[in-house]
């Protein structure tokens, strides 16, 4: 399954970068730099989605005696067209995680100061 290495390994760099921006977004106290940190998160994993996508598509039909869905390119498109929508839902999660966490740490922080 070549194809499926391709994807990965070509969408490791975006995915981790969308979860570094959106971490950071969830961490800042500017709006304005909150709102960029998102908007590059969800930017980064829709370019990745869509060019892993392309690239698998290619290396699946570089391969010797390619099945006939290798040549349906709607994958490639739909990711570039419609990956907006994975991308925002990825990094809400991960800007929604990491609230939740900050608002933990420091509720954890005020009660052990508050007991010394």
């Amino acid at each position: 399954m070549i194809y499926r290495d391709v994807f990965l390994i070509v969408f490791f760099l975006p995915c981790l970068i969308s979860i570094v921006m959106s971490v950071l977004a969830a961490r800042t106290e500017v709006e304005d730099r909150k709102f960029s940190y998102f908007l590059f998160g969800v930017i980064s994993h829709w370019l990745g989605l869509a060019l892993a996508a392309d690239l698998a598509y290619r290396a699946w039909q570089s391969m010797p005696d390619p099945p006939s869905e290798a040549f349906s390119d709607t994958g490639a498109g739909g990711a570039l067209f419609m990956g907006w929508i994975p991308a925002s839902f990825f990094c809400a999660i991960i800007f929604f995680l990491a609230k939740l966490t900050k608002k933990s740490n420091s509720t954890e922080l005020s009660q052990s100061s508050a007991s010394q």
